[in-house]
């Protein structure tokens, strides 16, 4: 059975982190948790939970941080989710099936479905496939400094599969907590001459409509 460890990065998340800490814990082998200066609970938290908590300083790069993530994980493949995610019932069995019979060197990765939004009545009106399910020894790096994304560059050694899924569940006071972070980042980022299409493009983005 190949082992799976749960790799996340995190800051200020009391609020929900002990939920998808408790959905994971069913069927990873290994709980990590990059901290990126919180000063509430969360590392606490983590810990209580069974999560092996490191320190990472904050330098305005997802990529960084998650790259320290993954470094930080010990397990055959990697799953990195983020604090404000769930995996209900039937996808951490789904996950923990996935461990026996389709985890192997033949796949650098897997896409997963990522349900993004839901409407008032809880039917979900978005969603778009995520890099989620990655093997560790491929050295698989992440990019950009937000909306970070980690390429697999041989589709022959990448699978998807729709029924197993993440879903995003964000409560109601993330938005503010975020503020204007994104943008900041972002146009640090072109002023220092990363003038490529995915910066550019999130920049224009934050500038139309802030703190989305």
């Amino acid at each position: 059975m190949t082992t799976l460890s749960l790799a996340m990065i995190v800051r200020n998340e009391q609020g929900v982190l002990g939920r998808v800490l408790a959905d994971a814990a069913t069927f990873c082998n290994e709980l990590v948790v990059i901290d990126t200066g919180s000063s509430d609970d969360t590392v606490a938290i983590a810990r209580a939970a069974g999560a092996r908590v490191e320190t990472f300083i904050w330098v305005d790069d997802f990529s960084a941080a998650r790259n320290a993530s993954f470094a930080a994980c010990t397990s055959e493949r990697i799953l990195w989710l983020d604090a404000d995610d769930r995996l209900p019932p039937e996808v951490q069995h789904g996950l923990a099936d996935l461990k026996v019979d389709t985890l192997d060197d033949s796949l650098d990765g897997i896409y997963l479905p990522y349900r993004y939004h839901y409407s008032e009545d809880g039917r979900c009106t978005w969603e778009f496939p995520r890099e989620r399910l990655l093997r560790r020894a491929a050295d698989l790096t992440w990019q950009g400094p937000v909306h970070e994304v980690l390429s697999l560059p041989d589709p022959a050694r990448a699978a998807s599969r729709t029924d197993v899924w993440v879903e995003h569940r964000p409560v109601p006071e993330a938005r503010a907590l975020k503020g204007d972070r994104n943008l900041r980042i972002l146009e640090r980022a072109v002023n220092e001459g990363d003038r490529s299409l995915r910066t550019l493009f999130y920049f224009g983005n934050e500038l139309r409509a802030p703190f989305a």
